[in-house]
């Protein structure tokens, strides 16, 4: 499913509420190797599916695996000053476990952005 979703990432974004909530009852083995595409999903909120995914990686408990995918993603949208999708990125903080396993400098960029969500 994902393959699919992703092979028609350019093209009709009518498909992706639905790949989202077949997505999100993944197991987070199953999800893994996908957390860079999943990710990406982020950059957008007005993306159907967008806030379904954010919810689904708010729980997800392999966070070794989570924190290096937020870090690289993290390291493409400040280099691109791609500010909303760290803006979104900086939701998975809810995410307690992620949060201790993110490295200081990444965790303070999106604490930054994070903080702003609330005002």
């Amino acid at each position: 499913m994902f393959l699919y979703f992703h092979m028609h990432l350019g093209r009709s974004k009518r498909v992706w509420e639905n790949c989202a909530k077949i997505l999100v009852d993944k197991t987070d083995t199953v999800l893994s190797p996908y957390l860079t595409q999943l990710l990406e999903w982020l950059q957008d909120l007005t993306w159907p599916g967008t806030l379904t995914i954010i919810e689904r990686l708010k729980k997800f408990s392999e966070t070794e695996m989570l924190s290096f995918s937020v870090k690289e993603s993290v390291k493409i949208a400040n280099a691109t000053d791609n500010h909303m999708w760290l803006k979104n990125l900086s939701k998975l903080l809810d995410n307690e476990k992620l949060k201790a396993n993110l490295p200081i400098d990444v965790l303070e960029l999106l604490k930054g952005y994070y903080h702003n969500l609330m005002e």
